[in-house]
């Protein structure tokens, strides 16, 4: 799927923002799995691209191979031979040939980052909730045990919760 240069830029101010996010709230456990993603996704992205890199020559041969089968096959349409381009080519197939291994492995990368997108996103909404939940008990039970008499009781104390008295007739 080709992205447009929009959606690119969308992409990418999402992966930054939450890369800055990351640093700011993650706990430590929560920071070690964060830091252990990013160590798979980029042993992922450094295997991925020794493996094309090794064989980058031998992917080429097997698509051209397979492009020159291709155009060797019958069709079962007719276009006249002066009509048309010439489909036996080298040059031509060879260049097609790396285009499409090109696009493979530029695919495989797309999908590491995306992994490591979807996950660090997973991570984030996760620690957000942890978060939150962080000191609530402790909140809560001095909320209850409130050990104040008469009057001083029904005076709204600080809290997140906004207090709403009845009027008195």
């Amino acid at each position: 799927m080709a992205l447009n240069i929009t959606q690119k830029i969308r992409r990418d101010f999402e992966r930054a923002s939450l890369r800055r996010e990351a640093k700011s709230i993650l706990t430590g456990r929560q920071w070690e799995l964060h830091a252990s993603l990013v160590k798979r996704c980029k042993a992922a992205r450094e295997k991925a691209i020794r493996h094309f890199d090794k064989s980058k020559s031998t992917r080429v041969e097997v698509a051209y191979r397979r492009l020159l089968n291709k155009a060797g096959s019958l069709h079962k349409k007719f276009d006249h031979p002066y009509a048309r381009n010439d489909i036996f080519h080298k040059s031509d197939l060879m260049r097609q040939a790396n285009r499409e291994v090109k696009a493979i492995h530029l695919s495989r990368l797309a999908r590491i980052d995306n992994f490591e997108h979807q996950e660090r996103s997973k991570l984030m909404s996760r620690s957000h909730r942890q978060n939150q939940l962080q000191g609530k008990p402790t909140r809560d039970f001095t909320k209850t045990v409130d050990r104040r008499v008469g009057q001083d009781r029904r005076k709204c104390t600080v809290s997140p919760i906004k207090h709403t008295r009845r009027r008195d007739r």
